[in-house]
This record gives structure tokens, C-alpha cells and sequence, in this order.
């Protein structure tokens, strides 16, 4: 087991490609980075925030749709209160 991750195997494949590319690569084409043979992970929407408010309501939801009861203190939808407090 190496200690350095799925990170750095994906680098080295990355090297590994871009030596390759560039090796075939036309004269006038620019030459190719690491960067452009990194597996990118992140899909369109992914840095927005969800407001916590949205996340609570839509686990409401799923606890009813689950046939789960609600075992909070006072029953109420505003846990902000209590995270606040």
C-alpha cells in the first residue's frame, strides 16, 4: 500500500499521457500539460452551497416518506435555533 494516494497514481498517469500526446503532437499544435490529462471530478453546480434550511426540509421529507417520526424536543422545523444557541 502506498502512502501517497490516488492523487499521485493519477499524476503519473497524467505524465505518462502528456509525454505520449506531445510526442505525437503537430508542429504547429501547443504542447500538451499534465493539467490536461487530470481527471476532473467536479460536475457543473457543484461549488453552489445548499442552504441549510433546504437540506432540513428535505430531510423532513424523506423521514415521513420513510414512515420516521420527527424525535426532536418541540417538533419544530427551525433546528437553527438550537444550533445557534
Amino acid at each position: 500500500m502506498e502512502p501517497f494516494g490516488d492523487y499521485r497514481a493519477d499524476v503519473r498517469s497524467a505524465i505518462i499521457a502528456q509525454v505520449i500526446a506531445n510526442a505525437n503532437r503537430g508542429k504547429n499544435q501547443r504542447p500538451y500539460t499534465v493539467q490536461d490529462f487530470m481527471p476532473k471530478f467536479k460536475t457543473p453546480g457543484m461549488e453552489e452551497r445548499v442552504p441549510w434550511e433546504q437540506m432540513l426540509q428535505k430531510m423532513e421529507a424523506y423521514t415521513i416518506a420513510a414512515g420516521g417520526e420527527d424525535l426532536r424536543d418541540d417538533n419544530d422545523s427551525d433546528a437553527g435555533s438550537r444550533a445557534e444557541g
